[in-house]
Formats: structure tokens, C-alpha cells, sequence
């Protein structure tokens, strides 16, 4: 299986990159360092050492000083005081190991184009949903709690848009979320499987609530908003010379936004 790379700025899951595909950030790292690099780090291990070494000297202190003995007993019963504390802390942080994080909307470039129309598979190309495993053209699943978000998946195969002209799409894109687009409120909780489909350790127990965006074949009043261009397609080549066909290509930090018509003023 291909590692997985999670990036700390946006929480994309993603393949090995050294920048992200969405926010162009380069903290990213192995989804399987995520505990080390999100979570707070556990001191109550040291609190606890050391007050079990201020125990064992007052104890071994009071066989010449027996003044001391009240007091050990005392530190003795703080040090067993702390022991299920620090494993219902411990247990609460090992599930929800990141700590959700506030996503910036998404802003498309100064030099961007946007087209509309019905999606339409390019060469039959679509992608297994980590949701349910149907067939779609791209999909984005989030897992979210407290209103940020913990961990994001975003996959898309290359499509058409299908309006006044055909207009191939692909690359990195960002979907917006929609109500025709978007079902939310599966909750995941320690040991669902969701999280460990996306890319994350199985070690790693994460619980929020997912929601999933995703757009299909033949799905209508869709606008894509990239920087465009002009390649030669084949499929093309009938229609026009040489098949010359806009393209809307998603760039690192620079990915196409996928909107739902109603969106756009």
C-alpha cells in the first residue's frame, strides 16, 4: 500500500508530496507521524516520576527520621490519586489524537476562467468512493468535530464539462460544499473503519462526524473556475481542427474549484 501523506496546514490526506495539492503548504509529513506531530505532548508520565521518587525518598527517609512517615504516607496517596487520572486523560487523548482545525474558504486565482455545465466522464474514467464504493467522478470526504475539521480525503478523476463547448477539467480540485452534493452526519467513532480507508494508521483513533461531497456522471448546473489552456485531443479531432480543446488544469496550491451553479452571483 502507498504511504500517505497528511499535510498539517489543511489536513489533506495525499500521496507522497513535499507540497500540498490544495494549500500548497509544505508541513507535510506521513500520516503515521501525525500523532507526534499534532498531539500535546504527555508530561504527566514525568509529573508522575517524580513525584513517585519524592515518595521513595520520604519513605526510605523516615526509617532513621520517623517524623517523615505521615508525610510519605501523604505523597503516597497523591501518586495513587494520579493513576487513573492520567489514564482517563490518556485514553480521551488516544481518541481524538488531532485536533481539529478551522478551513479557510476556498479562493480561486486572480487569472481563473469558470465554465458551466452538465459532467460528463472523460475516456470512462471514474474513481471507487471510499464511501460506499460507487463509481464517481470526484469525491471529498471530511471528518470533522467541533466545528473544524480533523482529517480531509480529496480524489478526482479528469471530466468534461458540458456546456457551450466541451471543457476538460483536471488535475487537483476542490469541491465546494453543495446540499445537492454533500450527506453528513455518520458518526466515527474509535475503530470505524473510515478513517483507516483515507490513509490514516490504524493505531491512530480519531472520532468526529464525517461528510461527503462528491459529483457524478451526467450531474447538471456545475461550474469549474481554474486557469485554462488549449490542448489537442483526439476525441476532439472530428469536431474541430485538431482537436483543440480548453483545459482547466489544477496546480499545487492552485487546485480547479468544482461550485454548484446557485453559488455563483
Amino acid at each position: 500500500m502507498e504511504r500517505v501523506y497528511l499535510c498539517l496546514g489543511c489536513r489533506l490526506l495525499q500521496p507522497p508530496t513535499v507540497q500540498c495539492a490544495q494549500c500548497a503548504g509544505t508541513t507535510v509529513a506521513p500520516a503515521e507521524l501525525v500523532r507526534d506531530l499534532l498531539a500535546y505532548r504527555d508530561l504527566s508520565l514525568a509529573a508522575e516520576r517524580d513525584l513517585g521518587l519524592i515518595t521513595a525518598l520520604l519513605a526510605g527517609g523516615s526509617i532513621a527520621m520517623p517524623i517523615l512517615f505521615p508525610f510519605a504516607l501523604v505523597s503516597l496517596g497523591a501518586l495513587a490519586a494520579r493513576v487513573p487520572v492520567r489514564r482517563i486523560r490518556a485514553r480521551a487523548r488516544a481518541e481524538r489524537r488531532v485536533e481539529p482545525i478551522r478551513l479557510p474558504p476556498p479562493v480561486a486565482p486572480g487569472h481563473a476562467v469558470a465554465v458551466g455545465g452538465v459532467v460528463r466522464r472523460f475516456r470512462g474514467e471514474t474513481i471507487r468512493s471510499r464511501w460506499d464504493g460507487a463509481d464517481v467522478i470526484a469525491e471529498e470526504i471530511a471528518i470533522e468535530v467541533d466545528g473544524g475539521v480533523i482529517v480531509r480525503h480529496a480524489v478526482a478523476a479528469p471530466f468534461f464539462v458540458d456546456g457551450n463547448e466541451r471543457v476538460l477539467v483536471r488535475g487537483d480540485v476542490r469541491l465546494a460544499v453543495a446540499p445537492a452534493w454533500t450527506i453528513g452526519g455518520r458518526e466515527v467513532r474509535a475503530g470505524d473503519p473510515l478513517p483507516y480507508e483515507l490513509g490514516l494508521p490504524r493505531d491512530l483513533r480519531v472520532r468526529g462526524t464525517a461528510r461527503r461531497t462528491r459529483i457524478d456522471d451526467a450531474m447538471s448546473d456545475v461550474i469549474a473556475i481554474g486557469p485554462q489552456s488549449y490542448e489537442a485531443l483526439p476525441e476532439h479531432a472530428a469536431l474541430r481542427d485538431g482537436g483543440r480543446t480548453r483545459v482547466l488544469t489544477g496546480e499545487r496550491g492552485a487546485p480547479v474549484l468544482i461550485v454548484a451553479r446557485a453559488r455563483v452571483a
